[in-house]
């Protein structure tokens, strides 16, 4: 080891002595790749949470229909100024978490490209579906709605309606808006609104966010098209060091990427932690949400 020390891969463990040499060149590509592979994390994680909070919709939703197919309609009446309230505030953690996410992809693109790929990339991807599904225009309408105005549910129904051969009778619960609850809203976007009554003036919110969420799963499709080639040469990338260092080493438990200067880390150079387990959880959140894109046409059978 010289005075100025020397960069290689080593275990932040005390139990552990073992380390692996590299050069300056290979701590600084990994150091790119660590950074890359975080970001992936991250926007899945996102992504993860627009899903959550998109489920937590439709099971409240599912919850009120059982209720009124055990109980009946009477049942629980009382309580729909609640259910409403409720139902509000899911709509709007639905939409703080798209927001969240949608303002967050076009750095992500930016940064993963080396700024190849500017953020005009993403507008263009989103500005796409926001063209083509009334859905989208009206979602987006209504989160500048409720960061304005408050919640956006105005009124609730359940329904009951006998198949063709009337034998079976089915039961749903739904959470609605009016053109006039927001006509009044000077900043609520009058293309939108003129397209709602042209609709008939009133908005399903259970299955415009449905329709919603199938536009974001196909946004979300189109970028990964762009971002998914770049974070998986990163990836193996790092499972080549790995597989070099298990080459000389059984155990990969807080492997890092380091300077070692007179036996100990070298404070001035950052250790890289290795994201072994990253990893893995990337390839399980990419799995986790595979079949989400054409959920407006999916249904629950049982």
């Amino acid at each position: 080891m010289t005075a100025e020390g020397k960069y290689c891969l080593a275990q932040n463990i005390i139990s552990s002595d073992a380390e692996m040499e590299i050069d300056e060149s290979d701590y600084e590509e990994i150091r790119t790749c660590v950074k890359i592979i975080n970001k992936e994390r991250e926007i899945l994680e996102l992504f993860s949470y627009v899903c959550n909070t998109y489920k937590e919709m439709e099971i409240y939703t599912f919850k009120m229909s059982l209720d009124a197919l055990v109980s009946g309609f009477m049942y629980g009446r009382d309580k729909v100024p609640n259910d409403m309230c409720v139902f509000s505030q899911l709509v709007s953690n639905y939409l703080s978490s798209v927001r969240m996410y949608l303002d967050t992809l076009p750095p992500f693109v930016e940064f993963l490209s080396s700024k190849s790929l500017d953020k005009e990339s993403v507008g263009k991807i989103k500005s796409k579906y926001y063209d083509q599904s009334y859905a989208y225009r009206v979602m987006e309408a209504l989160r500048n709605y409720t960061q304005h105005r408050g919640f956006i549910v105005q009124k609730s129904s359940t329904r009951a309606k006998w198949d063709d051969s009337w034998e079976k009778l089915a039961y749903s619960v739904r959470f609605t808006l009016h053109a006039d609850d927001v006509k009044e809203d000077e900043k609520f976007k009058k293309s939108v609104l003129q397209e709602i009554e042209k609709n008939g003036g009133e908005i399903d919110l259970n299955v415009i966010s449905r329709e919603y969420f199938d536009c974001l799963c196909k946004i979300t499709k189109d970028i990964r098209g762009i971002t998914t080639k770049i974070v998986d040469s990163k990836i193996l990338t790092i499972n080549d060091y790995v597989s070099k260092w298990e080459s000389n080493n059984t155990e990969t438990t807080g492997l890092v990427a380091c300077k070692i200067k007179d036996g100990i880390f070298d404070k001035s150079v950052p250790v890289i932690d290795i994201p072994i387990s990253n990893i893995d959880y990337i390839v399980r959140l990419r799995a986790k949400f595979g079949g989400a894109i054409g959920i407006e046409k999916k249904f629950i059978d049982y």
